[in-house]
């Protein structure tokens, strides 16, 4: 027995294609996603929380490194794949009853997902003098310790994204003359969700130092690691672009869009930082233990694909 969504389905496409698409997601760094790297720097590298200043009880900090996540810009290739309906609109309920639609041919639906395969990024924040300054400092040891080091931020995130799209297709296409061919221009908006998982990871290294007041051989380095897993939030965007018809229901295309999505995450931290004199090492572990923020992908996407037409 044929159940009337069936036959709906089957009297409602006049085409059905699957397509792959590869590009860019180009994308600025959110202000809560910078400033949560500050903040990580300032109280796990340099000892300044919030409270911090010179004449409370702090006895142990550096002021010289600027804790900054550099650059706000950012970016990750992405692979879709698709699948898409070309809707009658003569033959949906609610649709069937417009009679400017009945006939008409360019309206299509689809299905989609979006993954990011390359989401390791390394970046270098910064090189050079790193100075802690010890308040009670007992001569011949200097209140000022310069370090020559390294920090260095890594984010490695796992992104997909599913999302549903409606659009509007020029289904006759624009002739090109003598190539036997024509684009088919389209524009669309879509909505879906991105689910993020990964970590980040800051790390500082410090050349070793030789104090010649004191005969000492020093060294600080930390590591701090930021988890996350799950984070879900709303998908949506625009998007426009052409195809080129090659025939036999193949076609090539271009396609830009713009994308908001804003993920809140809540991290779990873990890590320390140390100092080694001599062979001896003194450790401090981490401020907090979990910590908020929003990694954000609001920016613009550029793609190109191939599709096929099924029917």
């Amino acid at each position: 027995m044929v159940t009337w969504p069936s036959r709906i389905y089957a009297g409602a496409l006049y085409l059905s294609e699957v397509s792959v698409r590869a590009g860019y997601h180009a994308f600025s760094m959110s202000n809560s996603w910078r400033d949560s790297y500050a903040k990580a720097m300032k109280e796990d590298l340099f000892f300044r929380d919030e409270s911090f200043s010179p004449d409370n009880d702090h006895v142990y900090y550096s002021d010289n490194v600027n804790a900054s996540a550099g650059s706000a810009g950012g970016g990750y290739p992405v692979i879709t794949l698709e699948y898409m309906m070309g809707i009658k609109p003569e033959s949906v309920p609610l649709l069937d009853s417009i009679e400017t639609l009945q006939g008409f041919r360019g309206i299509r639906a689809g299905v989609s997902l979006s993954w990011y395969p390359v989401t390791d990024s390394v970046k270098h924040v910064y090189h050079g003098s790193i100075i802690y300054h010890n308040s009670e400092a007992i001569a011949p040891e200097p209140a000022d310790i310069a370090y020559t080091g390294t920090i260095a931020l890594r984010e490695e995130l796992f992104i997909l994204a599913p999302s549903m799209s409606l659009a509007w297709f020029h289904e006759n296409g624009v002739a090109l003359g003598s190539w036997k061919m024509k684009l088919v221009p389209f524009a669309g908006l879509e909505a879906g969700m991105a689910i993020v998982s990964g970590s980040r990871k800051i790390t500082m290294t410090s050349d070793l130092l030789h104090l010649a007041s004191t005969g000492q051989d020093r060294r600080v380095s930390a590591t701090i690691q930021e988890s996350f897993f799950n984070g879900v939030s709303l998908r949506t965007g625009l998007f426009a672009g052409g195809r080129l018809d090659l025939g036999g229901g193949r076609s090539v295309e271009l396609r830009a869009g713009w994308i908001r999505q804003e993920t809140p995450v809540t991290m779990n931290r873990s890590g320390s930082w140390s100092e080694t004199i001599d062979g001896a090492t003194y450790t401090r572990r981490v401020h907090d233990e979990s910590r908020s923020a929003v990694f954000s992908q609001t920016g613009f996407l550029a793609t190109i694909g191939y599709s096929q037409r099924l029917r």
